[in-house]
């Protein structure tokens, strides 16, 4: 076993491992450290398949950005000298059945398949960060700055209906 093949594996073990462990965790803040190595190792696989921009954007925005949200919502709702949020499973036959069916479903296909794909070196000039970067800023400036003034209304939006009070007239 070459030493590619064993780190694609430890980290799809970990991928696998985390997310199972997020699902029958009890404790909340135990679940986002399950969620953050899931999301971690994600990183990594990306990073093998040579995606260096997937990767870079998995970090910043899910494992960065999602879960230091989730912390700081479970540190800041959390009463001090309470106890932890206990997080309650309902529905495991439900999810067992829709999540092995899935499972069967993703096997039978990944069977029926042939991969047959020559591993290409990446060369010197292939930078996919860059051409992602000039594509962004040149064939696709419209939707990308539509999808920023998109989130910047769904941000002002979300800040309105947290702050929303209603009167006791």
């Amino acid at each position: 076993m070459s030493l590619l093949n064993f780190t694609f594996y430890f980290f799809c073990t970990m991928v696998a491992g985390s997310a199972i462990t997020l699902l029958f965790v009890k404790n909340i803040f135990h679940a986002a450290l399950a969620l953050l190595s899931c999301l971690l190792g994600i990183a990594a696989l990306f990073i093998l398949c040579m995606a260096e921009f997937s990767a870079v954007a998995q970090i910043l925005l899910y494992a960065g950005g999602v879960v230091v949200l989730l912390i700081f919502g479970i540190m800041l709702t959390n009463k001090s000298g309470a106890q932890p949020i206990a997080i309650g499973n309902t529905g495991i036959f439900g999810g067992v059945l829709v999540g092995g069916s899935l499972f069967f479903l993703m096997l039978f296909f990944v069977n029926k398949s042939i991969f047959i794909l020559p591993i290409q070196k990446p060369s010197a000039e292939s930078n996919t960060i860059k051409t992602i970067g000039v594509e962004l800023l040149t064939d696709y400036v419209l939707p990308f700055e539509i999808t920023g003034i998109l989130l910047l209304a769904v941000l002002a939006g979300a800040a309105t209906i947290a702050g929303f009070k209603p009167s006791k007239n």
